[in-house]
């Protein structure tokens, strides 16, 4: 299953069409940019890919989770800086009976300086301030994404 929902991510079968072909640049810009309806297809869309082989009200809300999470590092990486990022373990995808049926647990990672904060099944944006608080004030490393002009 797990290679297979790879496979249709990789070819951009699951992908909306607001994130297709973009530079990693252009992809935060567009999920930050991107409205609650095209979040909720973006969701919708995900979910369709796990169709005959999961509920999807069992997985719906982790899925949405996922991908408001996914939104909110997105708009970090363009305000604040492109070296957040959020690591989800991953263990869960490894079987139908496991994908998605809760949040998994996940942290925010400074790709840079390798800093981390276990955040569990917290939403990124509970637990932003505490880690840019700790990490990120005063790093003269910080590197905004750009999000205008793409």
């Amino acid at each position: 299953m797990r290679a297979d929902l790879a496979r249709r991510l990789e070819s951009g079968e699951l992908v909306p069409d607001f994130l297709k072909d973009p530079s990693e640049d252009e992809m935060d810009a567009r999920l930050a940019a991107s409205s609650d309806k095209e979040l909720a297809q973006f969701t919708e869309t995900i979910l369709e890919g796990f169709k005959g082989r999961v509920n999807v009200e069992e997985v719906r809300e982790a899925v949405t989770n996922d991908a408001i999470d996914m939104r909110a590092v997105a708009v970090v990486r363009g305000n604040w800086c492109r070296h957040v990022v959020v690591l989800q373990d991953l263990r869960h995808t490894h079987s139908e009976e496991t994908i998605y049926r809760e949040i998994p647990d996940r942290k925010i990672v400074c790709t840079l300086t390798g800093r981390e904060l276990d955040i569990g099944k917290e939403a990124f944006v509970e637990r932003w301030d505490a880690f840019r608080g700790y990490h990120c004030i005063g790093c003269a490393d910080r590197a905004p994404r750009p999000t205008r002009g793409l």
